[in-house]
């Protein structure tokens, strides 16, 4: 009996990076995919780069069947803005809701990175900064049929994370937004960092990872839907200081 195809229309949304990004596809196919103009761009430009992609194949929301978004660590108000929408379009249209975590989309980038050509890259670290001199960061196996998570997501410093990840191992390769201004702390003797063009994590590498997990059966709860901080944003851990 041949398998049914899978129409299933979904929207992917990236917003715990600098750059945001939005992919829209139909079943295993992204039909359009688009960056927002520049750094930090989430608030303002999300919900008309959903828009202007479901537009493209004369759609609107209400006709997304799947929702799929990173869900930190990452940006505060990112997340948040992102976590509010796909509620919205829970609540409004009954779609159904898939999370990915920010850092297995850039184990995914690296993934990507091997099967351009390049040698399996092995033990992977992924690093986004976590201000005050932390990261988050998170150990991942990636080669070109995919990765597999080593670690789970952890507040570090970066001294004990370059220790702890070489540990018996004698190469690892790292990538993140966290490299932009602390790249010079994680170069070490047996360590790659990987080119900057993987740095970042994509709405359209989202969506793949995210469509699986919806085969899966892997769905999130509306209701209890919140973005993985791991800690407290900046705000919040100032006014618990304050109390």
């Amino acid at each position: 009996m041949a398998r049914e195809e899978d129409n299933t229309l979904a929207l992917a949304v990236e917003t715990s990076g600098r750059y945001g990004s939005v992919a829209v596809g139909c079943g295993p196919r992204i039909l359009h995919a688009q960056a927002f103009s520049g750094v930090m761009r989430h608030s303002a430009e999300l919900f008309e780069t959903v828009t202007a992609l479901l537009g493209r194949i004369n759609k609107k929301a209400a006709h997304v069947e799947h929702v799929y978004l990173t869900v930190g660590p990452g940006s505060f108000t990112g997340l948040r803005i992102a976590a509010t929408m796909a509620k919205m379009m829970a609540l409004a249209a009954g779609t159904k809701i898939v999370t990915v975590g920010t850092l297995e989309a850039l184990a995914a980038n690296a993934t990507e990175y091997c099967r351009t050509g390049h040698a399996p890259l092995g033990r992977v670290g992924t690093i986004l900064d976590a201000k005050r001199g932390r990261f988050f960061a998170a150990l991942f196996e990636c080669g070109p049929e995919g990765w597999t998570r080593l670690t789970p997501d952890a507040v570090v410093q970066h001294d004990a994370f370059l220790q702890q990840a070489l540990a018996g191992h004698d190469r690892l390769a790292l990538l993140g937004e966290g490299l932009v201004y602390h790249r010079t702390r994680f170069e070490a003797a047996g360590v790659t960092i990987l080119p900057e063009s993987t740095w970042y994590p994509q709405a359209s590498v989202v969506y793949h990872i995210a469509r699986q997990y919806a085969l899966e059966g892997r769905f999130a709860d509306p209701v209890a839907l919140v973005p993985a901080y791991i800690q407290g944003p900046d705000a919040l851990e100032l006014a618990q200081r304050r109390k």
